[in-house]
C-alpha cells in the first residue's frame, strides 16, 4: 500500500509523489490518496491496477493515458481533468 501524505521541508508544505521514467508503466500496489494524488505522465501511458482508496483529490497532468483498472474504494473528487 502506497500512501501520499503531506510533509514539511524548509517550512514549506510538500507532497510526496510517484513517478516512472519508462515507456509506459503499471502500478499494481494499492494507493491511498490522503489528501491528494498527482499523477504526471508525459507521453507515456500509466496504469494503476491496484485498489485506489481515500478521500483526497486525484489530478492527472501530461498527455499520456491514465488507466484505473483495479477495484475502487475511492471517495474523493473524480479524476481531473475528466476523460474526453
Amino acid at each position: 500500500m502506497w500512501t501520499a501524505r503531506p510533509y514539511r521541508r524548509n517550512h514549506y508544505r510538500q507532497r510526496r509523489g510517484l513517478g516512472a521514467a519508462v515507456a509506459g508503466a503499471t502500478v499494481s500496489n494499492g494507493i491511498t490518496s490522503v489528501p491528494s494524488l498527482l499523477v504526471s505522465n508525459s507521453a507515456n501511458g500509466l496504469v494503476l491496477s491496484g485498489v485506489l482508496t481515500g478521500a483526497g483529490a486525484l489530478t492527472k497532468t501530461g498527455t499520456g493515458n491514465l488507466t484505473l483498472s483495479g477495484a475502487n474504494d475511492f471517495s474523493g473528487a473524480p479524476p481531473w481533468p475528466p476523460a474526453p
